[in-house]
């Protein structure tokens, strides 16, 4: 089971982060459902792109065409307007499941997993403790959690989605904390058949995309920044190769893999 992150980027780079003064260290993955039962992915995408100085959010998964759809449509690691609350300016991410693009049971058991990989996924990528909706600053938090413990808005998503089509909280904590069966499995493969085309590395001086003690993993085709050191440590000691290049080739082989994600 292998995923596409979409980048369909709509909100302006570092938006929430000047708008609001934030200082650096987002330390929350946020799990929302949209509430709009006949909204597709496309037409959240471009509710958001005239609307997100009143609300905003980095992702949506749902069903397009049959298939499983991620958009990314803002920049992660700079908070987010997302719960209503003092935690909007811990936001590393916040994940809208799209309700009205799932019609039916065969749908939702598509894009669920998805749902599920990818807050694992980002929250492996900024060194998020995989928790579920406890008090603790750093974790995975609902948007159900966020307002209940008085730090964000009345909203109870994604709950009442969840629970319409069989998953119970219990269930969806389970998930987050432990990962689903199919995906583990996955997981193991790719650590035994796909660490040759994996790559972490860096630059020898400063380059357009940050100082030189920036570390960098490129994995399918998508580069991202690596800021966590235990993150750094575990695919390191998987087997991923790491590299130094020169400013030149640091920089090429970004933007010939689209960039940082």
């Amino acid at each position: 089971m292998g995923y596409t992150i979409k980048s369909d980027i709509v909100v302006p780079n570092g938006y929430v982060y000047r708008q609001s003064a934030l200082q650096p260290g987002f330390h929350q993955i946020h799990m929302h459902s949209t509430g709009n039962p006949t909204a597709s992915v496309q037409n959240e995408r471009d509710y958001l792109a005239g609307h997100y100085n009143a609300a905003n959010y980095t992702h949506l998964v749902g069903i397009t065409n049959g298939a499983v759809d991620i958009r990314q449509v803002m920049n992660t690691n700079g908070g987010a307007w997302d719960v209503g609350g003092d935690w909007n300016w811990e936001t590393y991410a916040a994940i809208e499941l799209s309700e009205g693009s799932i019609k039916s049971q065969a749908d939702f058991n598509k894009a669920y997993p998805a749902y599920i990989w990818l807050a694992r996924y980002l929250a492996k990528q900024a060194g998020i403790t995989y928790t579920i909706d406890n008090l603790n600053t750093i974790g995975i938090k609902s948007h159900n959690y966020a307002s209940a413990t008085g730090h964000g808005s009345d909203h109870v998503d994604p709950i009442p989605f969840l629970a319409k089509w069989g998953v119970s909280r219990d269930k969806f904590n389970h998930d987050l904390v432990n990962g689903i069966a199919e995906q583990k499995e996955e997981n193991k493969t790719t650590k035994k058949v796909g660490i040759k085309d994996m790559l972490l590395f860096k630059a020898d001086v400063d380059t357009n995309f940050g100082s030189k003690a920036n570390i960098y993993f490129l994995n399918g085709g998508i580069v991202i920044r690596i800021d966590s050191v235990s993150t750094y440590n575990e695919l390191k000691n998987s087997g991923v190769p790491f590299a130094t290049f020169t400013k030149k080739n640091t920089e090429s082989l970004i933007d010939a893999n689209g960039g940082l994600k």
